[in-house]
């Protein structure tokens, strides 16, 4: 609402994972930025500031913050790839530690909203995240309708022109399932299509050759995906591709020569992460048209 201050911090900057001071000093920097832009002064911490006893220094800075505040303001700080923060545990890069002081933060300055976003969710990390964050809410983003997802097809920005034939919005939104990034990659796909053959209208045809090239364009994301479901999941989604009606938990298992047990996490992971969906007790198939002809174009 607009009560809420969002403070967006990207955990992919390593300069914000190198160390700790790194960290605190860039989140009292992005979190100074965003009050200034409401007319609210405060100086952000710096990495010298925060030399020692940085978590002491930083937490009266927090508390600093919070009486400059306007009583009905509060501070959304959204941290982006938390997952990130976990590697920079585990590296030895930072302390364990400050798990306790962001748990500290949720729950003792009443001023700070905190949002950890990722595509894991607690119980797919290494650490235990589940027992700093006891009484964290989970909420799942999915994909958009088609409903969501049409008006940003037929008219992303007020002067965009392109006209659609019928059935080839539809088409767009079978092969990407609403996806966000891979509807933006196929619409990308087909205005550099039709504005290279000068043309201002979309055929249904387009879309599978918007689609071939977006399979290409988007190698680094279909990559990142394959290379997060380990050996297990690989072969799943390999012979999920080839089945059009998808497949029960049971016969892959036996397919797989893999015992029930072991192979039903990698599913409930798979399904948790939107990857494939439930069509029956133990079926399932993939979510998304495009990513089984990623698969199968790069096993040929």
């Amino acid at each position: 609402g607009k009560d809420f201050i969002p403070v967006d911090i990207d955990l992919q900057s390593a300069a914000l994972t190198e160390n700790l001071t790194g960290l605190l000093s860039g989140l009292s920097e992005e979190i100074a930025k965003r009050l200034h832009q409401r007319y609210i002064r405060v100086e952000a911490l710096t990495r010298e500031n925060l030399s020692n006893s940085p978590y002491s220094v930083f937490e009266k800075w927090l508390d600093k913050v919070q009486n400059l505040l306007p009583e009905s303001n509060k501070i959304l700080l959204a941290l982006d790839e938390y997952e990130k923060l976990e590697e920079a545990i585990k590296s030895g890069k930072i302390g364990i530690e400050i798990l306790d002081e962001l748990r500290h933060i949720s729950q003792h300055h009443r001023r700070f909203v905190l949002l950890l976003v990722g595509s894991n969710m607690f119980r797919d990390m290494e650490i235990n995240w589940s027992n700093y964050f006891i009484t964290a809410m989970n909420i799942h983003i999915s994909y958009l309708t088609p409903d969501e997802i049409k008006p940003l097809i037929v008219q992303p920005v007020p002067e965009f022109n392109l006209r659609y034939t019928a059935g080839t919005v539809e088409k767009i939104i079978e092969s990407t399932n609403c996806q966000p990034f891979l509807v933006q990659a196929v619409c990308f796909e087909l205005v550099k299509l039709l504005n290279e053959e000068n043309r201002r209208e979309a055929l249904p045809a387009d879309i599978d050759e918007a689609v071939s090239s977006a399979i290409k364009s988007g190698d680094v994301y279909f990559g990142e995906l394959w290379n997060k479901i380990g050996e297990v999941g690989k072969k799943i989604l390999s012979a999920i591709s080839n089945a059009s009606q998808g497949v029960e938990i049971t016969e892959m298992a036996k397919s797989l020569n893999l015992s029930i047990e072991e192979i039903k996490p990698v599913f409930s992971y798979l399904s948790r992460t939107d990857v494939l969906k439930k069509t029956g007790e133990e079926r399932y198939q993939l979510y998304v048209p495009m990513i089984a002809r990623w698969i199968l174009t790069n096993e040929e």
